[in-house]
């Protein structure tokens, strides 16, 4: 509870699951801390220690970003991990969850790290977790450990070990992204697979990234493909891909 200010434990559920990697506590917060801090609840993090956190860049972009002190937390990007080593040189890791009522997030305001939880006024209070708090001497295997625990409290995924492997990524693949970005159209396309064709190559499934759909402001219009980059709409691609190029399988981003 050392991340927690003496406020917050007092409002807190909180269940230990503890393995040989990692001990793991599991928080929930009470509704009523919640309203009174109006969602925003204070963290505790040593100023000068190196961290690591998958920040929110883009509305629908995640990446790693690092520093050596709190200082260089960009205020306002919502990270959904944060893993530092404390003083003891054992790593520590900040965890929030999504549950079926709340989203919570990690935030820096006016220089203290925060946890941010939204709560859906549309849908009932449930007895959910808000927040992982874990220590371990590994970070990769403290990491494991919290999405673990994450997956058994929430059981809205599986972790990858979980799952079995598509057939189709053992073969080579074509993702439009790097190629296009958000301008990928059809000719683009067709003409991206004459190249790989050209080259006796024959990618066995084709990604089509994103840009193919109607957006305003980053919000999705629809589930129709844009009659300006796709007058005939996908499914001409897909099967002109697959009939005349040999790709097995189309997904969309």
């Amino acid at each position: 509870m050392q991340n927690l200010p003496k406020e917050l434990q007092k409002e807190i559920d909180c269940t230990h699951r503890t393995n040989k990697q990692a001990d793991v506590q599991v928080v929930q917060f009470s509704s009523s801390i919640i309203k009174q801090k109006k969602g925003t609840l204070p963290l505790i993090f040593p100023e000068k220690k190196p961290w690591l956190t998958i920040t929110r860049t883009m509305p629908f972009w995640f990446e790693p970003v690092h520093g050596k002190t709190l200082a260089e937390f960009s205020d306002s990007c919502e990270s959904v991990l944060f893993l530092w080593r404390s003083a003891s040189r054992r790593y520590e890791l900040l965890l929030p969850l999504v549950n079926s009522t709340t989203r919570s997030y990690l935030v820096r305001i006016q220089g203290q790290l925060m946890l941010k939880v939204i709560t859906d006024r549309k849908t009932k209070a449930s007895s959910q977790p808000h927040l992982i708090m874990a220590s371990g001497s590994d970070p990769f295997q403290l990491v494991h450990s919290a999405m673990q625990v994450a997956s058994s409290e929430l059981k809205t995924f599986r972790l990858r070990e979980e799952k079995n492997t598509p057939k189709f990524i053992e073969g080579l693949g074509w993702c439009t992204w790097d190629a296009f970005y958000q301008e990928v159209n059809a000719r683009g396309i067709l003409r991206g697979l004459q190249s790989f064709k050209k080259g006796k190559l024959s990618p066995r499934f084709l990604i089509i990234d994103d840009g193919w759909q109607a957006t305003k402001q980053f919000r999705v219009q629809g589930f129709a493909a844009t009659s300006r980059k796709f007058p005939q709409g996908l499914s001409d691609v897909v099967e002109k891909a697959k009939h005349t190029y040999g790709v097995q399988m189309v997904g969309v981003w």
